[in-house]
Parts: C-alpha cells; structure tokens; sequence
C-alpha cells in the first residue's frame, strides 16, 4: 500500500519504473535495511520552484519515498485525533475542498452580521518546517508512538545540524557568496593596480602604465590596460569556479 501511494501521479518516471521493475526484492531489501539499522538516506536533492514566490523544495530517492508513506500509513492515525478541528492538511476526509466549503460558510456567517468589523489574518513562516525544534518534536512524538524501531527509522529523515548548514543554509547562501565575491575580487584587483600606480613600486602593472600615460606611449598604455582588464577576467573566473566547487 505504501508503495502504491508513493507511485500514485508519478507512476511513469524513470526511478518509479526502475523500483516497480522488480518491486518485491526491492521492498524486501529495503526491510532488511531497516530490521537490520544500516538504513539511510544517502542525500537530498535541492531545488527551487516559483508559486509564485521562491520556494525550496527538498527531495528523496523513491525508495525513501516508499518509507515516508509507510511511516505515515502508521503514525498519522495517531497524530489525526489530536488535531484541532478546522485542520485541513494530510488528514483523510478532509483536504483542500473541505477547507474551502468551511471558509465559504465563515464568510455567509460573516455576511449576515451586520454593525460589526471583521478581519482576517494572512501569513506565511519563511521557512517554518526547517525551524522546528527537532528536539521538542520527539519529545512530543515519543509519547505518542510507543515503537522505538519506529521511532528510529523517524529520526533518519531528520537532518542533523550538519546536514541543515550543507543542505538548506549553504545552498541558500551560496548566490549571495558567490556575488560578494565577484564584487569583491573586482575591487580587490583594481585597487592592488591603483596603488602601485600611485606608489610607483618597481617592476608592477600600475608602474607600467604610470610611466606609459606619462611618456604618452599609447599602444603601451592600451597594452597594459587590455592586460589588467583580460587578467581580472581570468582570475575571478577561476575564483568563482574554485568558490561553487567548494559551496557545491
């Protein structure tokens, strides 16, 4: 069942196909890792999708896919008798529909009050899921699910600090890293040549193009300048593919 739920709109790719090809060994080598406690998530795909703010999407394999729904079969008919009423996310016969009917009936109940002010509250947490305290959240669920090995197999689809600064700060960081860098390495470039310009010191850049706009020697004062212009290029070429290499 989990498998079908985890195939469920998806069921043409490549990797669902792959998995499906020979399902049963693959979901009995995947309950071996998990008896066993060599079970793992090797790595998170990162990427962005626009609805139509930024938002970051954090992937799985499919076979960690097939995990999460068993997880989920299990633990949510836990979960659901504790939420509030008017919860209408992941919960079975409920959903975005129900969400909508209870909204619509607010608003005739609203409509028909008339004399008073009424408001509503639109919000979203940037990045609300990442900012939960992982600790407190298994304090809550280890009272809930009494299953330790449950409880286990949980706790490795929780990223680990770690994982958090790899995975969800270094990659959302990175553009803003590598821009400083590309301000800053031009900078850094042109003052080193202005300073030896003003400062004259033997054998630079900024002493040859001195002494070429001084003695009006042109083709040597485009010369040089074409030379700190392709050498600022290249360096902070390299820079920045040394920079992605290390944020990657």
């Amino acid at each position: 069942e989990a498998l079908e739920d985890a195939s469920r709109g998806r069921r043409y790719q490549k990797d669902v196909l792959e998995f499906n090809y020979d399902a049963w060994t693959n979901l009995s080598d995947l309950r071996e890792e998990i008896l066993s406690g060599d079970y793992e998530i090797e790595k998170y795909y990162i990427f962005y999708i626009h609805e139509p703010k930024l938002r970051m999407i954090m992937s799985i394999a499919f076979k960690h896919r097939v995990v999460q729904w068993a997880i989920y079969r299990v633990v949510n008919p836990m979960l659901v008798p504790g939420y509030i009423t008017d919860s209408y996310g992941c919960i079975p016969g409920r959903g975005s529909l129900s969400a909508m009917q209870k909204l619509k009936y607010w608003l005739e109940l609203v409509s028909r009050q008339e004399g008073e002010s009424w408001y509503y509250l639109k919000l979203d947490i940037s990045k609300y899921f990442y900012r939960v305290s992982h600790r407190v959240l298994k304090k809550v669920l280890a009272k809930k699910i009494k299953d330790k090995r449950l409880l286990e197999v949980g706790r490795i689809f929780a990223l680990s600090r770690q994982q958090m600064i790899r995975q969800i700060y270094m990659p959302s960081l990175k553009p803003y890293l590598l821009s400083a860098c590309t301000v800053c390495i031009g900078f850094c470039w042109k003052s080193g040549v202005a300073a030896e310009v003003i400062g004259l010191a033997n054998s630079t850049i900024g002493m040859h193009l001195y002494n070429a706009k001084v003695y009006l020697e042109t083709a040597e004062l485009f010369a040089w300048t074409l030379t700190v212009v392709l050498l600022s290029v290249s360096i902070e070429k390299l820079l920045l593919l040394f920079s992605r290499r290390v944020l990657r």
